[in-house]
């Protein structure tokens, strides 16, 4: 090897990403592949956009797969899961306010955003126990810090993911686990903004200290710096332009 050429910091290493086909997953996935891991992308519904992700990453990573991961508890999730870095990033919201979200609703939120991260995260723990090194990083959100935006189903989700990864991080921390949280804010390109009424997103865009809304690639470039820390456990990293501190 050429000594004046800084090898690939993730060369050799499995990685999986929940949600990877689009907006924040896509460029996680993307960032992972450029620094030479193996990406396995985890899809449920959306297997085009996962496709689609795959194929722009294979110019990196030729062996890039792409892998149905249901984290609905209707449907069996992987009982083991051999990857040396697990983004848990795929999420769901359903229903509006309190008063009108239905029993239905709630425990589809739950089920998939904090009950569906607990089961992929206990499937991936034997392997990385194993090999004495895992990174582990949950993209819960800042709506689960203060909740003052959207449904309190995904609030209250992404609050309890909160708590999952610092308990977790107390666990893992003599195991060479690092188990850590990026809590994004308002990220264009999402379905949180997307979807979001015009005269809201622009009462919202008003309110971000920075001036403007995130890009998917703020958030991975957070995941580079996780990943790459072996003293950062139990945080909650916050990209969010400094809407919530």
């Amino acid at each position: 090897m050429n000594p004046l050429v800084e090898p690939l910091p993730l060369l050799g290493k499995r990685a999986v990403v929940t949600g990877g086909g689009a907006s924040i997953g896509r460029a996680i996935s993307l960032w992972l592949a450029a620094s030479g891991a193996h990406v396995t992308i985890g899809f449920n519904s959306r297997g085009d956009l996962a496709m689609q992700t795959m194929r722009d990453i294979a110019a990196f990573d030729g062996e890039a797969e792409i892998r149905k991961i249901a984290l609905d508890s209707e449907y069996p999730v992987v009982t083991e899961l051999e990857c040396d870095i697990l983004v848990n990033n795929a999420g769901v919201t359903a229903g509006r306010s309190v008063g009108k979200t239905t029993l239905h609703d709630w425990r589809y939120v739950q089920d998939v955003n904090l009950t569906g991260t607990f089961r992929i995260t206990q499937a991936a723990l034997p392997y990385m126990i194993a090999n004495g090194w895992g990174r582990i990083v949950n993209i819960t959100s800042v709506v689960g810090i203060d909740g003052r935006v959207g449904p309190a189903s995904y609030a209250a989700s992404k609050a309890g993911l909160i708590g999952f990864t610092k308990a977790t991080a107390i666990e893992l921390a003599r195991k060479g686990i690092t188990v850590n949280a990026i809590a994004p804010g308002f990220i264009a390109d999402t379905g949180m903004v997307s979807g979001l009424p015009v005269d809201l997103a622009l009462a919202l865009y008003k309110q971000v200290p920075m001036g403007r809304f995130g890009k998917p690639e703020d958030v991975a470039r957070a995941v580079s710096y996780l990943i790459d820390s072996d003293y950062v456990t139990g945080t909650v990293l916050n990209v969010s332009g400094g809407y919530s501190t």
